[in-house]
């Protein structure tokens, strides 16, 4: 690839003048990579418009993704258009996700698919394009033959959109995945939705969810499209649509067998948990069911928990947001041991307490491939949390634990210190766990010290959640103490855990230290001198790309001792001083 190929501006994000510049040598090697290549991915920069394909590319003969996805401060559709039409016969996949094109962007971009013979992946999710983009873009689908993922989520494109995009979809014969979620589509669009994918036997997933259907488009989608022969559907969401019982009897009586359901925040209540209960007990094959906030209440669930050893295939159950209870937990925890694939568990905000917490941990030497367990939001306490230390280090594969925002009655729920002592003294035993959450917990500098002295020995805990604590300044000099061991904690959120200045500081002064890239430190009262501090160490902090320091009261003084370092940093892309402001280093760049 020659350096020519380059347009300038290109060139300067590649090799800013504090950076190293590659040399003829190393073009060479990069020119023989692309030529020899069966596939590249070209990534959209933040505020950069892409360069026409460059010279090389005649020689290319493979296919390229273009990923674009929130490209602030620039349009990417006019970047692409201005870069010419050579060379998009190459371009497998297209993803402009969050750039909020409009109908003029769609127009710009239609062009270009035309181009597109290989496109097998759309991806134009958030981009507000309405029922006029929708028009637009019907007109290129069908020329786009081998297009086998298209998603158009939030796109407000309403039923006269759906409409008009569906004409086109049934052209469209290697469809594979659908996702047409949160665009205010209403039983009309489901009406016409479903007559014209009854007869598309290539389609397997399709997402509904977040839209206005309710019991007469669940009654719609059932008589037209759910019994068609043809139909392969393997993934259904229709979750966020008003659906109550009366629909949810349309649809279990309609469905064929599943992989994936998601039905969550609907309102099928008992009555429909137990008609799709019925339905999922003849799917050997479902691995992935979502209930959650259906008011399900204990009858449901119970109707649901019954069914569960006829699921040998389910790897992901989410029940959350119903009233669940300790009698429910202990139903769960008996039909465990027969759902031996299960992987995920979500039961936050179910009204478990610490018997129903002792109920299911009883049950987790069962879980043998248990990665994921969520029961935040609850009343497990102090008791339920020792129940459940005791038998975490036999769930050999838990990757992700979260156990924050614990309520009972008006206030948190006390796991406090005591059960943070529990919890720290078999963490080095879960060996591969990434991810902890423990928002929310009473936790304060005793419990804090506890937690310390064990993350050393968390040897893969990337993402570690402490934000609403009662930390203070001195937990978290004493987290700050060991940070630096904590080679692959990569995520640490303490916001709103009072650590004012003082804590600031010697969280600071380990930074350039430790490995962490994501650090949430908003409503600390952290102040100008704790804002000061920061910026001395930003230059030094190798690895810290994402810096949130929103709501501390630095005040305009305190903002330009970070915004002047972060111009020196040598990673850091996302910079939040506030609640509406997230400045990203290409921007201050331009500053």
């Amino acid at each position: 690839m020659r350096l020519l190929d380059l347009d300038s501006e290109l060139i300067l994000s590649f090799w800013p003048p504090n950076r190293i510049v590659a040399g003829l040598l190393v073009s060479k090697k990069i020119h023989r990579a692309l030529i020899s290549s069966r596939h590249v991915v070209l990534r959209m920069r933040r505020g950069v418009d892409i360069p026409p394909f460059p010279g090389s590319f005649t020689q290319f003969k493979g296919t390229c993704d273009i990923v674009a996805p929130r490209c602030a401060f620039c349009s990417p559709v006019s970047a692409l258009s201005d870069a010419g039409r050579d060379g998009w016969n190459l371009v497998k996949s297209l993803d402009l996700e969050g750039n909020y094109i409009g109908t003029t962007g769609v127009k710009d971009l239609s062009c270009l698919l035309s181009s597109c013979v290989f496109l097998e992946t759309l991806n134009l999710n958030e981009n507000a394009i309405g029922s006029g983009g929708a028009k637009i873009l019907a007109e290129i689908l069908p020329n786009l033959s081998r297009l086998v993922e298209l998603r158009m989520q939030s796109n407000y494109i309403h039923d006269e959109g759906l409409i008009v995009l569906t004409s086109a979809l049934d052209r469209c014969n290697n469809l594979t995945l659908l996702d047409l979620a949160d665009n205010d589509l209403g039983p009309v669009g489901m009406e016409f939705l479903s007559s014209k994918l009854a007869e598309n036997s290539s389609l397997t997933h399709l997402d509904l969810s977040n839209n206005a259907i309710g019991d007469e488009g669940a009654t719609r989608l059932a008589a037209n499209l759910f019994v068609s022969t043809k139909l392969s559907i393997k993934a259904l969401s229709l979750r966020g649509n008003g659906i109550t019982s009366e629909g949810a009897a349309r649809l279990a009586a309609a469905l064929p067998p599943l992989g994936q359901l998601d039905l969550g925040k609907n309102s099928i209540g008992a009555e429909g948990a137990g008609l799709i209960a019925s339905s999922i007990r003849m799917w050997p094959a479902i691995s992935s069911l979502d209930l959650s906030a259906n008011l399900l209440g204990e009858e449901g669930l119970s109707l649901i928990v019954s069914v569960l050893p006829q699921c040998s295939q389910l790897q992901e159950l989410d029940l959350s947001c119903n009233s669940f209870g300790d009698h429910t937990a202990s139903l769960l925890a008996s039909v465990i041991p027969h759902c031996a694939c299960l992987s995920k568990v979500s039961l936050s905000n179910t009204l478990i307490g610490s018997e129903g917490t002792g109920f299911l941990a009883s049950s987790l030497p069962h879980y043998s491939v248990l990665r994921e367990l969520r029961l935040n939001d609850n009343q497990i306490g102090c008791e339920g949390i020792y129940l459940l230390a005791s038998t975490l280090p036999q769930c050999g594969r838990l990757v992700s634990l979260d156990l924050s925002k614990n309520q009972i009655a008006l206030g948190w729920n006390d796991i406090s210190d005591e059960g943070i002592g529990f919890l720290s003294a078999v963490l080095a035993s879960c060996l591969r766990l990434k991810s902890l959450s423990l928002e929310c917990n009473h936790i304060e500098e005793e419990g804090c010290s506890l937690l310390a002295v064990s993350l050393p020995s968390c040897s893969n805990l990337n993402t570690l959640n402490l934000s609403s604590n009662d930390l203070e300044s001195n937990g978290v000099i004493v987290l700050a103490d060991v940070l630096s061991k904590c080679e692959s904690l990569t995520h640490l959120s303490l916001s709103n855990c009072k650590i004012g200045s003082k804590g600031a500081t010697g969280l600071a002064h380990t930074l350039p230290r430790c490995k962490v890239s994501f650090l949430d430190l908003q409503e600390n009262k952290i102040g100008v001198a704790g804002a000061a501090t920061f910026a001395s160490v930003l230059p030094r902090c190798s690895h810290l790309s994402h810096f949130r320091v929103g709501r501390n009261n630095l005040g305009d003084e305190g903002e330009s001792f970070l915004l002047g370092a972060v111009k020196y940093s040598p990673s850091i892309s996302s910079l939040s001083l506030s609640v509406d402001l997230n400045l990203t280093s290409d921007f201050l760049e331009r500053a």
